[in-house]
């Protein structure tokens, strides 16, 4: 994954939205290892938005 985001940050105009930093320190929000829960879906959608406002 690290080699595809250094690709995309060289494309002109596409931004890259780091979930996986949002996630890390809460992994009782993806309680199969992979899947956030509602709490979870909250705070990518927080992480999202900080990005695109």
């Amino acid at each position: 994954i690290p080699a595809i985001n250094k690709a995309v940050k060289r494309t002109k105009g596409v931004k890259i939205i780091d979930l996986y930093k949002a996630l890390a320190p809460h992994p009782e929000l993806l309680p199969d290892g992979v899947h956030p829960n509602a709490e979870g879906a909250k705070l990518m959608a927080e992480a999202i938005y900080n990005q695109i406002k």
